[in-house]
């Protein structure tokens, strides 16, 4: 269950289990032939372009980065957390890569 921010009615949801847990998806999209996120400005953009308009307040969301991204930067990561604190995110956020180690250096930046 989810409450609409605009009319405040509960919305059922009938998902799998992470879609249960985290029923907003944010797929991001950088293109197939990038490999690595690096870079702070390139962080933020993606952050401000397509997760911030995305954000649903009181929902937890998932957010999944393409398969095709083999690596990430510490500077792209801040970039991407410049307008959300760390600990509003882990409470609404779920961030999948492929690679697990990935997603590891994503959340220990946090």
């Amino acid at each position: 269950k989810i409450e609409c921010p605009v009319c405040k009615n509960i919305v059922i949801l009938n998902i799998d289990e992470l879609r249960k847990e985290y029923p907003i998806r944010i797929n991001i999209n950088v293109g197939e032939e990038l490999k690595t996120l690096g870079g702070y400005d390139l962080g933020l953009k993606i952050y401000q372009e397509q997760v911030e308009p995305n954000l649903i307040e009181g929902a937890k969301h998932v957010i999944i980065f393409p398969d095709n991204i083999k690596d990430i930067s510490i500077s792209f990561i801040q970039g991407f957390k410049h307008s959300l604190p760390g600990l509003l995110f882990e409470k609404t956020c779920y961030v999948y890569f492929k690679d697990e180690k990935i997603k590891d250096k994503f959340m220990k930046t946090f």
